[in-house]
């Protein structure tokens, strides 16, 4: 479970932002490393921007795009496009990215801004109530018409050509040959009153569901667990995962799950109760066969937690024929996902026998997976799992240079947070710290007053900052990933901070705008000597600069030392 390299990359997740935020960024990487060699135009294998780059660990939007720029030979050339006409950037991805997503969903901005006040009206209307979650979920599924499953299907098809026959060991873009992948995502096991629901009818009259049945001491009780879907990447459909599903170190509740129907009748409440162990040998071994697009929305469904908030979030999904959580099995070859939706599909339908129908989710282990940033949405934690002792980070911030979903990985993090350990679904607090120093006011510290903020592009509406700075840091014991302590670790992290939101409400045009900025200030005269002597270094390699372990502040890249 342990693969020591150092060029290891991390990327925060964050939707639409994030998946804009770091096309602006390595197309504008991509630039710079031409307009340093002096070469055009600028080609992703040939430049070697990524060749010293190991593994990456993405989550949510960063792995949507991530996905794209390892299987999609057309996104690579969106991103050479952009590089060699950095002027034209934002017609080119709202040409070759945007327009046709908008395309393929029917959704143009006017009428996605109208469903707002539309799905509050709906769910006032039918349920009587309209918590923020319910109104979130209708007004989803009536902009679009369908599941998160097809959401991201239908987002990487059209943007991409990357259709559900594309499987995690397809053959792949040659600046990804042989590097490591690791997709993070979030394992739902509920505990104590919490349950996952897949299914509740209208007025609560039918409910399956499951929970965790070996529920966990306090100090390690979660209802999320950090899980991973790993791939080398061209190795072939039939390679397997090189990394655990869930780190062996894990405490072992997560093993066992309840599986419940419950059918209010006439004649009174029938229940049923089966239960059934966890295996995720499959999941490693047929690694090569899962759908890309089924795995990248297991990573990124933010929305996902529908199926643990209550009876009015799952009683929409059943009056709108939607699910915004994504399901997952154990069977075998690949079919870990369309197995959970076929028998999660003959509940709904009423096609069996609740008992029978409760027999094949409990056979099949079905339970949700959904967006990684509910345990840790940077991917550091994943990154530094494997035995990585060098991380570069890439975030994608809300409005500053904002060091939140770092400094939670430090002591006192979540207590400067105000998130309770007893909120099971804030950030759990048995998943903290990753690490044990230097502290998490150190870090706040070190973000505002030592990262280098290159010069923003003149004029720009959506960036307001593009901040980096390196973190020397010392690992915790931790076992829910499996992280050993007293570990020395690099992090090097570029903070790409926007005023754009990661989807919800916002004009997908922005996003566009988004990336074009980002790329013109890495462009940016005023910011070529760091770009050239810092940032490209940082996946190059070769810079004394960069490399400098002197334990003082350099004046160019801010500079934290335990």
């Amino acid at each position: 479970g342990k693969l020591v390299v150092t060029g290891t990359l991390a990327m925060q997740g964050g939707g639409f932002r994030a998946l804009a935020a770091d096309t602006g960024f390595f197309s504008g990487l991509l630039a710079a490393a031409a307009r340093r060699e002096g070469s055009r135009p600028p080609s992703l294998a040939s430049s070697g921007l990524l060749d010293n780059i190991c593994q990456m660990s993405t989550n949510s939007g960063s792995s949507w795009f991530m996905a794209q720029l390892i299987y999609s030979p057309s996104f690579v050339q969106l991103v050479e496009r952009m590089a060699a006409t950095p002027w034209r950037a934002a017609h080119n991805f709202a040409h070759y990215w945007t327009e046709p997503w908008l395309r393929a969903t029917r959704i143009d901005v006017p009428f996605f801004n109208v469903t707002g006040n539309l799905a509050r009206a709906v769910v006032r209307a039918l349920l009587g109530s309209a918590d923020a979650d319910t109104i979130l979920l209708a007004r989803f599924l009536l902009a679009t018409g369908v599941t998160w499953t097809n959401f991201v299907n239908t987002l990487l098809n059209s943007t991409s050509g990357l259709n559900e026959s594309v499987q995690m060991g397809s053959s792949v873009n040659a600046w990804a040959e042989g590097k490591l992948w690791i997709v993070d995502h979030t394992a739902v096991f509920p505990q104590g009153g919490t349950v996952g629901r897949f299914y509740e009818a209208i007025l609560g009259k039918e409910t399956v569901a499951y929970r965790e049945l070996d529920e966990a001491s306090i100090g390690d009780k979660v209802n999320f667990q950090p899980a991973r879907i790993s791939i080398i990447l061209g190795a072939g459909v039939d390679s397997a995962a090189p990394l655990p599903y869930i780190p062996p170190t894990a405490p072992p509740f997560t093993r066992r799950l309840n599986y419940t129907a419950r059918n209010q009748t006439a004649g009174g409440v029938q229940l049923s109760t089966l239960s059934s162990p966890l295996d995720f040998r499959s999941l490693m071994r047929d690694a090569g066969k899962l759908p890309v697009s089924r795995v990248v929305g297991a990573s990124s469904a933010f929305l996902g937690t529908a199926a643990t908030l209550g009876p009015v979030p799952a009683q929409a999904e059943a009056l709108l024929s939607a699910s915004l959580t994504p399901w997952i099995s154990s069977a075998p070859e690949g079919r870990a996902f369309h197995e959970a939706d076929e028998l999660i599909a003959t509940v709904k339908k009423g096609q069996e026998s609740l008992p029978f129908a409760l027999n094949g989710l409990a056979n099949g282990a079905v339970r949700g997976v959904i967006d990684g940033g509910f345990c840790e949405g940077t991917g550091i934690a994943e990154a530094v799992a494997t035995g990585a002792d060098e991380v570069v980070v890439i975030l994608n911030s809300n409005a500053s240079n904002n060091p939140y979903f770092v400094q939670l990985l430090f002591p006192g993090g979540l207590d400067h947070a105000n998130e309770s350990p007893a909120n099971a679904f804030s950030k759990p607090a048995a998943l903290f710290p990753v690490f044990t120093a230097p502290s998490a006011a150190a870090v706040r510290k070190a973000f505002a007053d030592d990262f280098h903020l290159l010069r923003v592009t003149p004029r720009a509406k959506f960036l307001h900052a593009l901040a980096v700075g390196t973190l020397h840091v010392r690992t915790a014991e931790n076992r829910f990933w499996g992280i050993e302590a007293n570990r020395n670790v690099t992090l090097h992290i570029v903070n790409i901070a926007s005023q754009l939101k990661i989807g919800l409400l916002e004009d997908f045009n922005h996003y566009n705008v988004l990336v074009q900025e980002v790329l013109s200030t890495l462009m940016n005269g005023w910011n070529r000597r760091f770009v050239e002597s810092v940032l490209l270094p940082m996946f190059l390699g070769s810079s004394d600069r960069f490399t400098s372990k002197t334990g003082t502040v350099d004046s160019e890249i801010g500079t934290l030392f335990v």
